[in-house]
């Protein structure tokens, strides 16, 4: 396999009840592109290794970073990209899964808009136990201001063109700044050098988890 067109990094910390759901909704997306899942955990406690272990061993797309020290969500999802070989880049929490078509449709999408380096589209929340909730709907931004004061983006329905994604890494080295989120100043930038687009499906379950680092129970966090 000497091109790798989408690289999916999968993120997990002790979610043994969810991994298997979150693999195997990516290796069953229909399409005709080569592919890779680069799957960093961040030292579970956990089985959550172990799963993914077993999944590597039996699936030669996927390659398995098991860490023994923590490193944090904006580290770890850094990490990962360093390790990416595709053209585009798409990135699945350890506890969302991706919808059937989320792949091709998003692909053939860039591969005719070569203008655009990132799109993202909307998300149907779910609950721990898998029931449907709300869609939640993200939208166009006209301007970095309306971003900045409107912002919605679901970090599990981007797709980001590699080459673009470089050039942010380049230009603000964001794993060595103490932020907590990544997708936020991804998207800022983007915007800023007119290269973000919303696409308007609904491309992933998005599982509520309360106490989760998107869903805490404690205001500090």
């Amino acid at each position: 396999m000497n091109h790798i067109k989408v690289s999916v990094i999968v993120l997990s910390y002790n979610q043994e009840k969810y991994i298997r759901q979150t693999l195997d909704s990516i290796l069953s997306q229909q399409h005709p592109y080569t592919y890779e899942i680069i799957i960093c955990d961040d030292a579970s406690k956990d089985s959550t290794p172990q799963i993914i272990s077993d999944y590597a061993y039996k699936y030669p797309v996927i390659t398995a970073i098991l860490r023994e020290r923590n490193l944090g969500v904006v580290k770890n999802y850094y990490d990962a990209i360093s390790r990416c070989k595709g053209e585009y880049m798409m990135v699945c929490g350890g506890d969302d899964y991706y919808l059937p078509g989320k792949i091709k449709s998003q692909i053939e999408y860039l591969d005719n808009h070569s203008e655009i380096g990132l799109i993202h589209g909307d998300v149907q929340s779910i609950s721990e136990d898998g029931l449907k909730m709300q869609i939640m709907h993200s939208h166009a931004y006209s301007s970095l201001e309306e971003l900045v004061q409107r912002y919605v983006i679901h970090a599990p329905t981007m797709t980001v063109r590699m080459k673009i994604l470089k050039e942010y890494i380049h230009d603000v080295n964001p794993a060595e700044h103490d932020w907590l989120m990544e997708d936020f100043p991804i998207s800022l930038w983007f915007q800023a050098h007119n290269q973000l687009e919303y696409f308007p499906e609904v491309f992933v379950n998005y599982r509520i988890i309360e106490g989760s680092i998107c869903h805490p129970n404690e205001i500090e966090k």
